[in-house]
């Protein structure tokens, strides 16, 4: 099953991690999908640490979603 058919199951995995879930256009012919997670950050504040964790975080759930299309 591709991953944008259990889209809705892919943006709950997102859910409480903060930052924004986007999806490119849909378009049936295309072979790839790009899924962006976006979150503000205060670089000048070096909260570098908040930020790693952040990442982390979503790439735990990054990898839940691509073992939903297995």
């Amino acid at each position: 099953m591709r991953l944008i058919a259990r889209r809705d199951e892919v943006e709950r995995l997102f859910e409480g991690v903060g930052g924004e879930v986007r999806w490119d256009a849909v378009d049936s012919s295309k072979k790839n999908r790009t899924l962006t997670i976006r979150k503000a950050a205060d670089f000048e504040q070096d909260d570098w640490q908040g930020i790693y964790e952040w990442t982390v975080a979503c790439l735990w759930r990054l990898r839940s979603a691509v073992e939903l299309v297995g």
